[in-house]
């Protein structure tokens, strides 16, 4: 996670370390924050011991200005059961 990043305030580093602020969302329109919170924005599953998709989306903010290159973040996901 680049410095300053947080759940709600996600930043891929590119380039020069130039910064480029992205959301990550359960949901196409980016309305709900894929976060940490249980029970307020995470994802639950059925938890019935066989493989389960979860979809998640990315945004960035139109006309925002970042570096020509690659970006790159991580993130951590947590299974809890």
């Amino acid at each position: 996670m680049a410095a300053g990043a947080t759940v709600a305030a996600r930043t891929m580093t590119g380039p020069g370390a130039a910064l480029l602020g992205y959301a990550l969302s359960s949901n196409p329109r980016g309305i709900v924050n894929w976060g940490q919170t249980v029970g307020r924005d995470t994802v639950t599953g059925s938890g019935n011991g066989t493989a389960e998709a979860l979809s998640v989306h990315d945004q960035i903010a139109a006309g925002r200005y970042f570096a020509a290159g690659a970006h790159a973040d991580s993130i951590t996901v947590t299974v809890t059961y």
